[in-house]
């Protein structure tokens, strides 16, 4: 039998980060037939006592419930049941982008990728503008439009997904002056500095994707994460899309510079702005319908359409079955084994992408997906849509769940909207607050738990050294392990006063420093983020 959240019936694991679980849900109503196809984003359970992530989810709910934009997703409600936190959100169906971009082997027709970032700065600029009850402005930012979070449905509809790291006024959980969160491949210089922001950060993430656009590849490939950061604060940045591509024509190599200037009062000063001149660019060279891109879509996808769509239709007769079978047992309590069904595609496990690294749930190697076997009232009306299954012991929720996450791991990608809100994101030089929960016992050597320490420091050729080892550039972003230890961190620069500050690694550490000159009367200030 399928598990509940209130009055949502949880069908499978879609997605697992630090913070929340994902699922794909059906909301129904016990006494008819009405079911709706969801997403549920739920709190993990060890988190659910903790006020500061309830109040980070709550705060996201309170963002994504003002956003009422076709370009945008939809957050439907934020819920509390039995002490678990979720948020439900609509279904899309659909594709990513850096997903429709990579099935495409970079055929994706250029005027279909700028038609659809035009889609994503109207999304934006509609976030950017919007106001408060009272009128206020909200002052949304994304802080991460990237392509893992612009989602093109099979009808040719974009949206832009996950505010789960925006910035906005009246936050309750507000970020660290000094922290810095966001992929690194799409992040703007003020930004990768800590700076205070604005919209115009976004402006820069979409001129990433328009410049990537041009070129069909990456704008960072093949350059780590702190050499990104170096060029960004340097303002290396590869902004002329005609110098890998020179067919590029002036018009889009102007939009592109434009977007990416280092200097924020040079960028378009608004995502409205930015759209402006890509319409005009997409009038004069021919721009294709939503129902044109929506085939695209679809034909590029339409083996992993239709096996998503046949375990859908499993997975709701199961829960109409179990339905008309009266009422259950403690959903918790009254799981069943599972039972395979056909393979319906694969997916890579893990990919790395500069400053960004996706973690897929596994992928099929021809084992085919699991899906929920019917409970026992429910058995005869199923029985041509699944074989039985040996029984099985009960499992708690979770743990059914999890073992039911490659079951639908297609679904990660045709519903990765709200996956990606909580396994793609990427936070860069700050602490990563969460430690990964306690996992089922098994035999196999857990490796050594390790912690990420980043380092910043004016002026820009400072050195760092750690327990007086070897000097390190700034900025410094390093791997160590987890001791619960106290470490000698040294900053120093010709001129500069230097600087000695301690950090305990037991998690991850972030540094920013500002080191006195050697005349100058003024103490150091040194800011720690841990």
């Amino acid at each position: 039998m399928t598990a509940t959240l209130g009055r949502y019936r949880l069908l499978a694991e879609l997605g697992r980060g630090g913070m929340a679980e994902v699922f794909l849900a059906v909301a129904s109503a016990a006494t008819t037939s009405f079911s709706k196809l969801v997403v549920v984003k739920k709190l993990r359970e060890h988190l659910a006592g903790d006020m500061d992530f309830v109040t980070m989810l709550v705060d996201e709910a309170r963002i994504a419930a003002r956003l009422n934009h076709p370009n945008l997703v939809q957050t439907l409600e934020i819920s509390e049941n039995d002490g678990e936190y979720f948020l439900t959100m609509e279904y899309l169906d659909g594709q990513p982008l850096h997903r429709i971009i990579h099935r495409g082997k970079g055929k994706l027709p250029l005027a279909m990728h700028l038609a659809i970032l035009s889609d994503v700065l109207q999304g934006i600029q509609y976030a950017h503008d919007l106001k408060d009850y009272d009128g206020s402005p909200l002052n949304i930012v994304h802080r991460d439009v990237t392509p893992h979070n612009c989602f093109v449905t099979y009808q040719g509809q974009t949206k832009v997904v996950d505010f789960g790291i925006a910035k906005a006024s009246g936050r309750i959980s507000e970020t660290r002056h000094g922290v810095v969160k966001g992929k690194t491949a799409y992040m703007a210089p003020e930004q990768a500095l800590g700076k205070d922001i604005d919209r115009r950060v976004d402006v820069f993430a979409v001129g990433v994707m328009a410049y990537e656009a041009a070129i069909r590849g990456r704008m960072w490939k093949g350059v780590n994460e702190t050499e990104i950061i170096r060029r960004l604060v340097s303002g290396n940045i590869p902004s002329s899309p005609r110098a890998v591509a020179p067919e590029i024509d002036d018009e889009l190599e102007y939009i592109c510079k434009r977007a990416l200037a280092f200097d924020v009062n040079e960028r378009y000063e608004s995502a409205a702005a930015f759209q402006k001149d890509l319409d005009t660019y997409l009038k004069r060279i021919g721009r294709p319908s939503s129902s044109e891109i929506g085939e695209y879509v679809s034909k590029l996808f339409a083996e992993t359409r239709a096996s998503t769509n046949a375990v859908i239709e499993k997975q709701l007769a199961i829960v109409k079955a179990e339905m008309a079978a009266g009422p259950a047992r403690n959903p918790a309590q009254s799981m069943t084994s599972t039972t395979d069904a056909s393979s319906i595609g694969g997916s890579d496990p893990k990919r790395r992408t500069g400053g960004h690294t996706e973690v897929m749930t596994g992928a099929l190697t021809g084992a085919g997906p699991r899906v929920p076997a019917p409970g026992p009232g429910a058995a005869a009306a199923v029985a041509a849509l699944a074989p039985a299954a040996p029984p099985a012991p009960p499992p708690d929720l979770v743990s059914t769940f999890r073992a039911n996450a490659k079951s639908l791991l297609p679904l990660v990608i045709a519903t990765v909207v709200l996956a990606v809100a909580t396994t793609l994101m990427t936070i860069v030089a700050v602490p990563m607050l969460l430690s990964p929960s306690p996992g089922p016992s098994s035999s196999v050597p857990v490796p050594t738990a390790s912690m990420t320490l980043t380092l910043r420091a004016t002026p820009l050729d400072t050195k760092f050294s750690i327990d007086d080892g070897p000097p390190q550039d700034n900025p410094f972003i390093g791997k160590f392990p987890v001791d619960s230890k106290t470490h000698q961190i040294r900053a120093s620069a010709p001129s500069f006063v230097t600087q000695t500050v301690s950090a305990v690694f037991d998690k991850d550490v972030s540094l920013r420093l500002t080191l006195a000159p050697v005349r100058s009367s003024a103490p150091p200030q040194p800011t720690t983020k841990k």
